[in-house]
């Protein structure tokens, strides 16, 4: 895995984190 695909791994797991932070009966999972 390059750079590029790392980075646009990252993302794709920012975007879906951020997406369900929307959600009021989601609640993170710290240690994961």
């Amino acid at each position: 895995m390059n750079d590029v695909e790392l980075s646009t791994f990252v993302d794709h797991l920012r975007t879906e984190r951020d997406q369900k932070s929307e959600d009021p009966y989601f609640v993170p999972v710290q240690n994961h």
